[in-house]
């Protein structure tokens, strides 16, 4: 988008003297620009799944992420299925791997369940939400499980 004149910005009203807004400027003004444009943020869908191994169909009401550079914000419904799977509960799907080196993502929900997300991973492990434990897929069985959190990706 050029500008073909040169801009006098009036800085002390005398309209003689002022900042002149030349083709440098503008370039950096530009380049500014584009930079910012850049950056927009990805919006988009995640689709959680059983990541313990069970094979549990996990039903989706809605899953959502937003990512500015480094920053993912994840946000999700979902329901847990009716099984009798002693494994501890993995939500997968996760769109950006984990990059924090502290070790990850605490998520909590309405219900007191804690989302782990560890270093590196793609999958958040289902503890309580109070002790930390690691919760099971059973005890999980027909919980509906509403999330919310942000982590930063590698």
């Amino acid at each position: 988008m050029p500008i073909t004149r040169t801009i006098m910005i009036d800085d002390d009203g005398s309209g003689t003297t002022g900042t002149i807004l030349n083709n440098a400027w503008k370039q950096e003004l530009y380049n500014q620009i584009d930079a910012f444009a850049a950056a927009a943020p990805q919006v988009g869908t995640w689709v959680p799944v059983d990541a313990s191994g069970a094979g549990l169909a996990i039903t989706v009401v809605t899953a959502r992420y937003w990512k500015l550079d480094k920053l993912v914000v994840l946000s999700g419904y979902f329901v847990y299925p009716s099984n009798s799977d002693a494994n501890v509960a993995k939500v997968g799907g996760i769109p950006f791997p984990n990059g924090a080196a502290d070790g990850g993502l605490y998520l909590t929900n309405l219900t007191a369940h804690g989302f782990f997300l560890v270093s590196g991973a793609t999958a958040m492990e289902i503890r309580n939400g109070a002790t930390g434990v690691p919760r099971t897929n059973v005890e999980m069985a027909g919980a509906n499980l509403v999330i919310a959190g942000t982590y930063l990706t590698a």
